[in-house]
C-alpha cells in the first residue's frame, strides 16, 4: 500500500498557495484493508474513506469507463493493481494530475503538469477522458479566473466542441451552480464570464458594459457579482436561475437590482413615494441588502466618486427611515384601529418623513 497527496492541494503547494482540502489516493490497497485500518467508508457510487483521526479523504486508485450521459454514469475499477499513473490520467488538467509522496517529498508528474504550472497553462490531460464530464468546460473557465492561467489552444477548442455538441445540457443545475459559485468567489470572475461567453456556454452574451461592471465589482461578494452579471438581462433572470438551480436569495436580489438599479441613477429627482418603494424593495425576506445594492450600482455608475457617495448616503438615510419608524411611532398609535388600514397609515407617515428629508437635501444643495 502506498499513499500520495493528489489534486488541487498539490497544485497549490507548487504555486506556494495555502491548500484547502487535502486529498489522498491509495495505491495497492483493497476495501477490506482500508476498513481493517479503521478508515470509514462514505459515499455510494464513488466511495471514499475518511481517516480515523484526521477525517481527511482517501480514495482508492481507480480506472473508470463512461457508461452514460450523467456525471454519475461511470463504471469504476478499484482493483489493488491499478497504477498511480492510471489514476492521474483520468484527471482534468495537467496541473491537477500531479501526485506528491509525503514520505520521499517527491512529485510524481507523468504529464508535465509542473511545466504547465510554470507557464500558467490549462491543458487537458487526455482528450478522450476529458470529454466524459462536460462540467470540465466550466472548470476550465473557473481555474483560468482563480489561478490566472490561460487555456491551452487545443483544450479551448475541445471545450468549444463540447459546448457546440450540447453536452452541457446533461449537467444538473446543482453542479452548474456549484461551479458558478466557486467562480464568483474569485477576484477575476469577469475572466470566467469572458471565457464562458467565448465558448458559447452561457444562455446569453454579456455586453462590454457588463464585463466592465464585473471588473469594477471585483473582490465583492458572490451575491453582488451575480446581480451585476444579470442586471442588464432582466428578462432572462428567471430562466437562468431555473437552469442553474440558483438559491432564492440570489434570484430575488438579482431581480430587485435589475428593476431598481436604473432608479438609483436619478435618486435625487424621485418623488418621496417612489423613494419609499425603492428603499422597501431592498428588504428581502426581512433582510436588508442596502450595502450590497449600492455596490451593484457602483459597478455601473458613471458618476464621480463624490456624487455617487452622496447618492449612496441619501439611499441609506431613506432606508433608515423605513427601518426605524415603526407603527408605534405613528401619532396617536394606541387610538388607531388595529386592522389593515394601519399598514397604509404607516406607509403614508414614512413617506412624509422621506419627503421632508428630500426637501432638506434639495435646500442644502
Amino acid at each position: 500500500m502506498k499513499i500520495y497527496q493528489v489534486g488541487g492541494a498539490v497544485r497549490d503547494k507548487i504555486l506556494h498557495l495555502s491548500p484547502h482540502d487535502i486529498d489522498y489516493v491509495v495505491v495497492g490497497a483493497s476495501f477490506e484493508e482500508m476498513r481493517a485500518l479503521g478508515f470509514q467508508e462514505v459515499g455510494q457510487g464513488f466511495p471514499v474513506f475518511l481517516h480515523p483521526q484526521t477525517k481527511e479523504e482517501y480514495a482508492l486508485a481507480r480506472r473508470e469507463t463512461k457508461s452514460g450521459d450523467k456525471h454519475t454514469d461511470f463504471k469504476f475499477d478499484f482493483s489493488p493493481d491499478v497504477k498511480l499513473v492510471e489514476d492521474l490520467a483520468r484527471r482534468d488538467f495537467t496541473c491537477n494530475a500531479i501526485a506528491f509522496d509525503p514520505e520521499t517529498q517527491i512529485y510524481i508528474d507523468p504529464f508535465d503538469g509542473q511545466k504547465d504550472i510554470q507557464n500558467k497553462i490549462l491543458r487537458a490531460v487526455n482528450h478522450e477522458h476529458f470529454v466524459e464530464d462536460p462540467l470540465r468546460v466550466l472548470r476550465l473557465c473557473r481555474f483560468a479566473a482563480q489561478l490566472d492561467f490561460k487555456p491551452f489552444p487545443e483544450t479551448f477548442e475541445l471545450c468549444k466542441k463540447m459546448t457546440a455538441s450540447g453536452m452541457l445540457s446533461h449537467l444538473s443545475g446543482e453542479r452548474l451552480w456549484g461551479e458558478f459559485l466557486k467562480a464568483m468567489m474569485t477576484p477575476r470572475f469577469y475572466v470566467f464570464i469572458e471565457l464562458m461567453s467565448a465558448l458559447h456556454a452561457l444562455p446569453f452574451k454579456p455586453d462590454e458594459r457588463t464585463i466592465t461592471a464585473l471588473k469594477a465589482s471585483a473582490f465583492q461578494t458572490p451575491l453582488v457579482q451575480f446581480a451585476v452579471l444579470l442586471c442588464p438581462v432582466k428578462k432572462l433572470i428567471l430562466s437562468f436561475c431555473t437552469r442553474y438551480k440558483t438559491p432564492l436569495r440570489f434570484k430575488n436580489f438579482a431581480l430587485r437590482c435589475a428593476t431598481s438599479q436604473p432608479k438609483f441613477e436619478r435618486i435625487f429627482k424621485m418623488k418621496a413615494s417612489n423613494l419609499y418603494d425603492l428603499a422597501a424593495s431592498l428588504c428581502i425576506g426581512h433582510v436588508w441588502y442596502v450595502d450590497e445594492f449600492i455596490e451593484v450600482c457602483r459597478a455601473f455608475s458613471q458618476d464621480t466618486s463624490d456624487v455617487f457617495e452622496e447618492k449612496a448616503h441619501f439611499l441609506k438615510t431613506v432606508c433608515s427611515v423605513l427601518q426605524n419608524i415603526k407603527a408605534q411611532n405613528l401619532p396617536a398609535f394606541y387610538t388607531l384601529p388595529q386592522d389593515a388600514s394601519l399598514g397604509q397609515k404607516l406607509r403614508e407617515f414614512r413617506i412624509k418623513q422621506i419627503d421632508a428629508l428630500r426637501v432638506k437635501i434639495k435646500l442644502e444643495k
